[in-house]
């Protein structure tokens, strides 16, 4: 080989290295990174569930101090009262009662005749508490119930799924509270191991993650009571995320050679912040909003719609709501969000009330949203620009986190004086029970989708629903039931009285041009049942 040819080798060599080096080194990036962010999601998820675990006992301990005040025969009409005096007055429990001989005698529900059994406690706690856990009882709504009684008898009946209801399902995550030292599980959802629990009981600290074979795990326990709370996310999502940064980077690397390496650093240090990504994209308006319509059930007229915020970025990816909304809360960035959910939405439904004035918009806002004298402010200038009435706005009370009930009530006052009716959001699963109906001056209830699902719509468990919608009508408050999606629940809910509905039996969520097309009465692909009905869509 000759001078000539070995200078091409080398060169050779050197541009293979230029360009197998950045890309070797992005992989590694990509790796690194996307763990960073999966074990962000896993850690922010524990720390959500563990926060909701402990407001619940706060409330719980306060419940048993009021109970313990009562002097009177826990069955009595007067111990009723008492009794149902302490659960209107805690929004976080289904409600209490008085267990004897592992029966419930009676309850803020009433008196179980000859008693209900309750079998024997799952374990002791903390104080002599006694715990039973996943008891279904007839006259309470909603899904199974952790009874927590205290050595006198009283009890508190609550939802252990309030504490992990904070997304949408997901496969991939697993959430778990338990009590720490007994690692006795209190609420689960998704895949469990007892691995993950010995870490978090035999640990002398109150948080940390591991990398398992299968899973990312985190967790954070109490400084105050006995519980855990672990995440757990399939590596699968780690994978995934991976080969988003891989795919991004690669065809970079191609190109330019060993300045890749800079900037595709770079470029992962600057997608690995979503914070800084997130703020990024508000500034470029990639946020978009979608809408669900919301359905007279009686007539099939859509009578207004839910807001539902999208990110869409210039590559192309959709991040996922259950991504981007807990970074903007942890971040303080959900002010700006729910700005620019109002500017958007505003703007785009006016044509649309412009043909039909009564029509409305839903729009999401967590309790520190709504107690925002800003962004009422910039809601109410945002109608007037518009030229739409306050009566085309309605707010849907999120869940997100516990808050002051006096500061919520004089919110939602405020807002009530401008003309802007306001629903409480997540009926039945979130922090959202019957406390709102009796608390809050409310114009709408909206049961969550939870109690349509094939688990809970069944012969025999139909009747939680039916309870429900009976409570709130029994109250003269608007109601709305989410997640129909077929002829079944559907005729079922007609059948109980209810007048409104959404889910996607009558259409997915829509962006405005599909929308303003569906209620002309045209063609729109996902929509199931026409909508052109009259009063929806003019003569053409």
């Amino acid at each position: 080989m000759g001078a000539i040819g070995a200078r091409r080798v080398v060169i050779g060599l050197i541009g293979v290295a230029a360009i197998a080096a950045p890309i070797g080194a992005s992989m590694f990036i990509a790796q690194q990174q996307g763990l960073n962010r999966q074990r962000d999601r896993a850690e922010h998820l524990a720390e959500t569930v563990l926060s909701r675990a402990e407001a619940i006992r706060r409330q719980l301990g306060a419940a048993f101090a009021r109970l313990d005040k009562i002097d009177a025969a826990p069955c009595s009409d007067r111990g009723l009262t008492e009794m149902r005096a302490v659960a209107l007055g805690s929004d976080h429990l289904a409600g209490v009662g008085f267990i004897a001989e592992d029966m419930l005698l009676c309850s803020s529900f009433g008196r179980h005749d000859n008693g209900v059994p309750v079998g024997p406690p799952d374990y002791r706690g903390q104080f002599g508490i006694d715990v039973r856990t996943r008891r279904e009882l007839p006259n309470a709504p909603g899904p199974r119930l952790l009874l927590v009684a205290n050595p006198r008898g009283y009890a508190s009946l609550i939802y252990p799924e309030r504490t992990i209801a904070i997304a949408e399902e997901d496969p991939s995550v697993s959430l778990y509270v338990s009590a720490r030292r007994s690692g006795q599980p209190l609420a689960m959802r998704g895949s469990f191991e007892q691995e993950w629990m010995r870490e978090a009981s035999e640990s002398d600290g109150l948080g940390g993650w591991n990398l398992h074979p299968e899973h990312i795990v985190a967790w954070r326990a109490s400084a105050t009571w006995d519980l855990v709370a672990v995440a757990a996310i399939h590596r699968s999502q780690l994978s995934r995320e991976i080969e988003q940064i891989v795919f991004i980077l690669t065809p970079v690397g191609l190109l330019a050679g060993s300045i890749l390496f800079l900037a595709g650093y770079y470029t992962v240090q600057q997608n690995s912040s979503l914070q800084s990504v997130l703020r990024a994209a508000i500034r470029r308006n990639e946020l978009r909003v979608h809408y669900q319509p919301i359905v007279n059930l009686s007539t099939g007229r859509w009578v207004g719609v839910e807001a539902l915020l999208r990110w869409r970025r210039p590559s192309g990816e959709e991040v996922a709501p259950d991504i981007f909304i807990p970074i903007a809360e942890r971040h303080g960035l959900l002010g700006l969000l729910t700005r620019r959910v109002v500017e958007i939405a505003t703007g785009e439904i006016a044509p649309i009330v412009g043909r039909d004035p009564d029509f409305f918009v839903a729009l999401n806002m967590g309790a520190s949203e709504l107690m925002s004298h800003q962004l009422r402010s910039h809601l109410r200038e945002c109608v007037q620009r518009h030229g739409l009435q306050p009566k085309n706005i309605h707010i849907e009370l999120t869940e997100r986190e516990p808050a002051d009930s006096e500061e919520i009530s004089q919110a939602i006052g405020a807002y009530r004086v401008l003309g802007v009716e306001i629903a409480a959001d997540d009926f039945g699963v979130g922090y959202a029970n019957l406390f709102y109906l009796e608390g809050f001056n409310l114009d709408c209830i909206k049961i969550d989708r939870l109690f349509l699902t094939p688990e809970h719509f069944q012969t025999g468990r139909k009747q939680t629903i039916a309870h429900m919608i009976e409570m709130v009508q029994e109250r003269n408050i608007r109601l709305i039931v989410e997640g129909i999606e077929s002829e079944q629940q559907l005729a079922f809910l007609k059948e109980h009285g209810v007048e409104f509905g959404q889910g996607w039996f009558f259409a997915r969520a829509m962006p405005i041009d599909e929308l303003e097309q569906a209620l002309l009465g045209r063609p729109v692909a996902g929509v199931q049942r026409p909508p052109a009905i009259s009063g929806n869509a003019p003569v053409t």
